[in-house]
């Protein structure tokens, strides 16, 4: 018997090769010798900066120029600043120049810059922006569209500083369109994030506050289909008129126009009867009692507006505005609410034959009761032909039971 070869033996004896562990990691880091450099891992770039891997490099290759490590930016700071706490500039003129050149730069942080430097403006410098007041609500619009929460923040508290800010009012009016200015600060007004909110809200009080003449470029708004953003704009024009009082008819009326309020009228009708959120409604009803009393009460109102308003919605605002007698009488004009209980209609065979002189069918149409609505607890007579007293003694549901030629047939 020939011998084994030596690499040949079975597990156990003399001379077997020792199993190796695949998963156990060899000292020295594989083939790489000790003390050797460690290969660097490709990188996208060109750059020769750090890979979004766990490759760490170590000093030696730092300091031979191997690896070349970028420097991190530093973050901006965009903390909230009160306009109170702003600074004046050191050069006004340089400062207008980088706004204006900034005013449509996507890069966020120059744009962060421009609103910045712009309040500061509209501060210290007021008169420099008067020129340039479409440019500022174009970047204003932009801003307010911007992703970065910090850029919408700033050009809201931009937007309340132009309100507040009394020299720049009258150029603010003539310049601004407000069709797309509007509808952004009322979005940001909604907002999820509660201090985008505040600082919107912070904007339309400012506005309420020192522009209630110019209420009308909320009113439009205030038909929104979006029924938060439409209470939000009534809510604006109702602070705007209840604050002018009795100067509310003399605000910039139109030209040989015997109904100054009109829009603001037919606007608040709606909102009041058709709103909704019951926000809205309150809002719409305070409107029209400030258009009632700028027109000298509910008569001349009910004359002035009265032809433009429907005649079902002016016996609502009736109800609410109205003297007595006519609430009584738009009440009783009212629909009426719809019957309860009503009775399943005749089905077509049992008319049939109630036409072509069945007797009994005859009989059966006559007794069924009739529901009316002035009778509140209607009495019923009793009938007792033989097909109203088996209905009677029937457990069976209505709807459950046979058709009425079928019951009929057995008698």
């Amino acid at each position: 018997m020939e011998a084994l070869p030596e690499n040949e033996a079975g597990n156990g004896e003399s001379g077997a090769a020792p199993a190796v562990d695949r998963n156990e990691r060899p000292l020295g880091g594989g083939d790489r010798p000790i003390g050797a450099a460690r290969s660097r891992p490709a990188t996208s770039g060109t750059d020769g900066g750090l890979s979004m891997g766990d490759y760490v490099p170590t000093t030696r290759e730092i300091e031979s120029g191997a690896v070349q490590v970028v420097e991190v930016q530093e973050v901006k700071d965009t903390d909230p600043i009160q306009t109170a706490d702003l600074q004046a500039g050191e050069n006004t003129e340089e400062q207008l120049q980088f706004v204006l050149e900034n005013s449509t730069t996507k890069n966020w942080a120059d744009r962060f810059d421009v609103l910045h430097d712009t309040r500061k403006l509209v501060k210290y410098s007021p008169e420099c922006l008067e020129p340039h007041m479409c440019t500022l609500e174009e970047c204003l619009v932009k801003s307010l569209g911007n992703p970065r929460s910090s850029v919408i923040r700033e050009s809201l508290q931009l937007v309340t500083d132009i309100f507040l800010c009394a020299s720049l009012k009258t150029v603010t009016k003539a310049e601004f369109s407000w069709t797309k200015l509007v509808p952004a600060i009322l979005q940001k007004a909604i907002n999820d994030k509660k201090f985008l909110a505040i600082e919107g809200m912070n904007a339309l009080d400012a506005f309420t506050k020192d522009w209630p003449e110019h209420y009308r470029v909320f009113l439009v708004e205030s038909d929104n289909r979006n029924a938060k953003i439409a209470a939000i704009a009534t809510r604006v024009v109702a602070q705007c008129v209840q604050s002018l009082g009795d100067g509310l008819k003399d605000v910039e009326p139109e030209p040989g126009n015997a109904a100054p309020l009109q829009k603001l009228a037919t606007c608040a009708v709606k909102a009041m009867l058709k709103g909704k959120l019951a926000e809205l409604r309150d809002h719409g009803k305070g409107c029209l009692e400030c258009v009632i009393k700028a027109a000298g009460g509910w008569d001349s109102f009910k004359v002035t507006y009265g032809p433009k308003i429907s005649k079902g919605d002016m016996k609502h605002v009736a109800l609410a505005f109205g003297p007595p007698e006519e609430a009584e009488d738009g009440a009783e004009a009212a629909p009426a609410p719809g019957i309860r209980g009503r009775v399943r209609p005749f089905s077509r065979q049992r008319v049939a034959q109630a036409q072509s002189g069945d007797t009994m069918c005859e009989t059966v149409l006559a007794a069924r009761p009739v529901v009316t609505q002035a009778a509140a607890d209607p009495v019923v007579a009793q009938d007792e032909t033989p097909a109203a007293i088996l209905r009677q003694k029937s457990s069976t549901p209505r709807s459950r039971r046979s058709s009425d030629a079928e019951v009929l047939s057995e008698f």
